[in-house]
Parts: C-alpha cells; structure tokens; sequence
C-alpha cells in the first residue's frame, strides 16, 4: 500500500474524519481526503548563489564556456585528475580535423598518451572497453574514443563538477564583479 506524505495537516479535518468513518456502513473501506496545507520547506526557502549559478551552468554549457573551462581543468589538476579533460579536449580536437589524413596519426597519439596501460596520461576506464578502441585503431574515424570520451564525460559531471562548484576556483568566477 502506498504511503501517504502530509507535510501540514488542518486538524479540524482531522476531527470530522472520525465521525464519517463511524456514520459509513459500508463494507468497502472509506477514503478520506484531507486537503493539505503548502508551505515551502526551509531548505527550498534557501537557495544559495551556488545552486543558483548551477541551474545557470549545467555541464555542456561549462565545457563550451572557455573561462569555465579553464577553471575547471585548473582545479582537475590541483586534484590530480587532470587526464579527464585532457582525454575530452584530445576528443574535440579529433572530430575537428581538417585532414583526414591526419585522423590515423593523431588517434595514435591519443591512445598512446591516454589509454593503453601505463600510459602517461592513463584515464580509467575499463578493459573491455580499452580493447574495442585497440580494434578501431585499425582503422580509426573520429569515433573511434566516443565510447571512452562518454565514460569520461559522465565520470567528470557526476564526480568532478558538483566538487568543483563547492571550490574556491569556481566561487571566484562567479563572484568576480563584471
């Protein structure tokens, strides 16, 4: 049975809900509904400036953002995990080749400098996934990290980005007087 939430309950309701109960000769059960009072809550009374410039920043728009983006590659480095967005950028600027011909070169590099195991940049991701970009390096097109660049992605939205709102480096962006 589902439960029934009331944040704010008028008890003179409450007081004739009794008496229908007892006057109802009904075999079935009786449903009362009780109107509920609103009021907001304290904690959505609170929203702070952080909360605020969230709702104004959600993370694609952050990324597209070059001041943001290099508050945010600032603070993954000074919390060593800057490989993330490094991998992310190397990504872009795959899809943005203007040669073709670069495009086998250049997927070289990004998986010798971020994916395969002990590489200098390593990023964490799983093997099996590892193993398909190994595959499409054969014949590389500017896929070829996609599933990779979208692990990395979600990592940093879900990991990285609520941390670095909370951070000194993002409250100095938004506080700094325009």
């Amino acid at each position: 049975m589902p439960k029934l939430l009331f944040s704010r309950i008028v008890f003179s309701q409450l007081k004739g809900a009794d008496k229908k109960k007892q006057t109802n000769n009904e075999s079935s059960p009786s449903v009362l509904i009780l109107e509920e009072t609103k009021r907001p809550s304290r904690a959505a009374a609170r929203v702070s400036a952080e909360e605020q410039m969230t709702a104004c920043q959600p993370f694609d728009a952050l990324l597209r953002d070059e001041s943001f983006l290099s508050a945010f590659h600032a603070f993954l480095r000074k919390e060593f995990s800057e490989e993330n967005i490094l991998f992310w950028k190397a990504c872009e600027g795959l899809k943005k080749l203007d040669s073709p011909d670069e495009l086998p070169s250049k997927a070289v590099e990004i998986y010798n400098k971020f994916i395969q195991t002990r590489a200098p940049k390593e990023i964490n991701i799983d093997h099996q996934t590892k193993e398909v970009i190994k595959l499409h390096l054969q014949m590389p097109d500017v896929t070829c990290f996609d599933v990779a660049q979208k692990q990395i992605y979600s990592l940093m939205e879900k990991d990285s980005y609520p941390r670095f709102i909370k951070s000194e480096i993002y409250l100095n962006i938004v506080n700094k007087p325009k």
